[in-house]
C-alpha cells in the first residue's frame, strides 16, 4: 500500500506511458521507470508478468493501478529467481525509511562488507512522508480487495503475491485503531494470514 500511496501522492496517475489501445503516443503522468499491461504498450515494450485485460485495467483507479505495478515487480523478481536458481539472492524487506538502514547493514554483513553510515547513502528521491495517524487505511484495504477480486489471479500467483509476502498495514499511520482494522478484515472474509497488522510498537516483522 505504501508504494501505491507514494506514487499517487507524488502526482502520478498511471504506470502506463501511452494510451495503447488507440495508438496515441501521448504520455500520461507516469513515473520514469514504468510497466503497463495494456495491449498497445506490450507490443512496444514487451510482455508483463501479470497480464490484465484492457477492459479490467481501465476499470481500476489510480491507486489500484500502482498496486498492480507493485505486484508486477514482485512477480518479475520471483521469475528471475526461478530462472537463475543457482544464484544466491539477498532480499531487503523494510516497511519504512527508519528500517532501511538496518536492513542495508544486515545485508552488508552477510556479504562480508563493512557497515554503512547514513552519509554513505545517496538519496535520489524524496519519498512521501505519510505522517502518523493520517491515513484512511480502511479505504486502502477496500481498494486492495476490489483490485484482487478484479484481477482473479490464479493460485500460483496468489501464493507468491499474497501468501508468501503478507500485506503490511502500517497501523501507526492509520486513523483507525488496530481493532477497527482487524474487524474490517474479518468482516470482508479475507484470509487473515495474508495480512500483517502489527501493534503500534511493533516494527512489522
Amino acid at each position: 500500500h505504501a508504494i501505491a500511496r507514494s506514487f499517487v501522492g507524488s502526482g502520478y496517475t498511471t504506470p502506463c506511458f501511452s494510451k495503447g489501445m488507440d495508438g496515441d503516443a501521448g504520455r500520461y503522468n507516469a513515473p520514469e521507470v514504468s510497466y503497463c499491461p495494456m495491449d498497445g504498450e506490450i507490443v512496444k515494450n514487451g510482455p508483463v508478468a501479470l497480464p490484465v485485460d484492457d477492459v479490467a485495467w481501465l476499470g481500476l483507479n489510480e491507486y489500484q493501478k500502482f498496486l498492480w505495478m507493485a505486484d508486477e515487480i514482485e512477480m518479475r523478481f520471483h521469475k528471475l529467481q526461478k530462472k537463475y536458481a543457482a544464484c544466491r539472492y539477498y532480499e531487503i524487506t523494510w516497511n519504512d525509511g527508519s528500517e532501511l538502514m538496518s536492513a542495508f547493514n544486515q545485508t552488508a554483513q552477510q556479504l562480508g562488507c563493512g557497515g554503512i553510515e547514513e552519509g554513505d547513502m545517496i538519496h535520489r528521491k524524496a519519498h512521501i512522508e505519510h505522517g502518523d495517524k493520517l491515513q484512511n487505511c480502511s479505504e486502502s484495504i477496500l481498494m486492495d480487495i476490489r483490485y484482487r477480486n478484479s484481477m482473479q489471479y490464479d493460485a500460483y500467483a496468489q501464493d507468491i503475491l499474497y501468501h508468501r509476502h503478507r500485506q503490511h498495514i502500517p497501523i501507526n499511520e492509520c486513523s483507525e485503531t488496530r481493532e477497527e482494522i482487524l474487524d474490517l478484515l474479518r468482516s470482508l472474509g479475507v484470509d487473515m494470514d495474508d495480512w500483517r497488522v502489527p501493534d503500534m510498537d511493533d516494527n512489522g516483522t
